[in-house]
């Protein structure tokens, strides 16, 4: 039985041209749609900015965006680091995105740190390992106990994580230290932010969702001015994508994938070799050229010398009974594209 993996396209022609009066007027427009945005935001009314981001952003996130000099929205960097908590700020723009800001706070923290952890859990803590059966309290007097051993100088911290650990990972020869790290790394946000907020080689506890965790702050890049904000974003021209470059909608089978997987289903031959029995497992790539009236054009199996004949002469047959695809377009209108379907056999 024949199955489609996977499809793909690329542009022959992607241009798109678009007036500068236009281009004015509609950023014109959206700024002052994202005043009046920024006007709700400052009167709340709303359950909270996450509800009201998630609501009214393009990318919605789900935590404050971290700013620092070199990252902030263009020309934005003074209203940044003079705001007060609550402040909406903006609307800023930065190639064909829009954006609102709510500030919340600001503080010093590098962008990337390296830590040593010891984590203790406790009998409620999510993924912890089978035999753990101390209570809350019982693991906060643990890692705290834990961390009074290192103060007093009496042993070093990568000397006793494996032995005192409850992280598996932590037991594969890493004594604790995953390497560097980011505020856009996995950890939870509070582990993050310890580490990068917290001076080199201090030793602390903190409390996350997870249990308890003995950190020491082994090091740390350059120390910024940070500023935590809530972020809407809009883009600008729909033409356009984030970057400014034109956006090409590729072409598409009436009826979207399922439709095109089951037309090839129902159409598909078992296909009799002319040279050898076909193999058990077989890959064909074919492009075709999906024109501007979206009739298909230019069939050609990738690396068909290699390829089992029949097999090629199948996978052809197959493209020719392809009815017309609704072609791809950019705002200026319908452009032809090269397509590519992937069968397997």
């Amino acid at each position: 039985m024949i199955r489609i993996l996977l499809s793909g396209f690329m542009f022959l022609a992607t241009t798109h041209l678009i007036a500068q009066s236009n281009i004015d007027s509609i950023t014109s427009a959206r700024t002052a749609e994202m005043k009046k945005l920024a006007v709700q935001w400052s009167r709340g009314g709303y359950t909270n900015d996450s509800a009201f981001v998630a609501e009214h952003s393009d990318s919605p996130g789900f935590r404050p965006a971290i700013f620092h000099q070199g990252t902030f929205p263009a020309f934005s960097d003074k209203a940044f680091l003079s705001a007060r908590r609550g402040d909406v700020l903006g609307p800023f723009v930065s190639g064909n995105r829009m954006g609102i800001y709510r500030f919340v706070k600001s503080d010093r923290r590098s962008d990337s740190a390296q830590v040593t952890h010891i984590w203790v859990a406790d009998k409620t803590s999510p993924g912890r390992p089978d035999g753990i059966t101390r209570t809350k309290r019982q693991a906060k007097q643990r890692a705290d106990s834990i961390c009074n051993e290192i103060h007093s100088g009496r042993v070093l911290i990568e000397n006793i994580v494996e032995s005192l650990t409850d992280d598996p990972g932590s037991l594969t020869g890493n004594k604790g230290n995953y390497g560097w790290f980011t505020s856009e790394s996995g950890f939870v946000e509070a582990f993050k932010t310890a580490g990068l907020t917290m001076p080199v080689d201090s030793t602390f506890v903190i409390e996350t969702e997870f249990g308890y965790h003995v950190i020491q702050v082994e090091a740390r890049t350059k120390e910024y001015q940070c500023c935590h904000a809530w972020e809407i974003v809009r883009t600008i021209d729909s033409c356009f994508g984030a970057d400014g470059v034109a956006r090409t909608f590729p072409a598409q089978f009436k009826g979207g994938p399922a439709a095109l997987k089951l037309f090839v289903q129902k159409n598909a031959l078992r296909g009799e070799s002319t040279e050898s029995d076909p193999p058990n497992e077989a890959l064909v790539v074919v492009w075709f050229t999906v024109e501007m009236d979206g009739t298909l054009s230019g069939i050609e199996v990738q690396s068909a010398e290699y390829l089992d004949a029949g097999l090629v002469q199948e996978s052809i047959r197959i493209v020719e009974l392809l009815p017309a695809w609704e072609p791809a377009h950019t705002c200026d209108g319908p452009v032809a594209s090269r397509c590519m379907l992937v069968l397997f056999y």
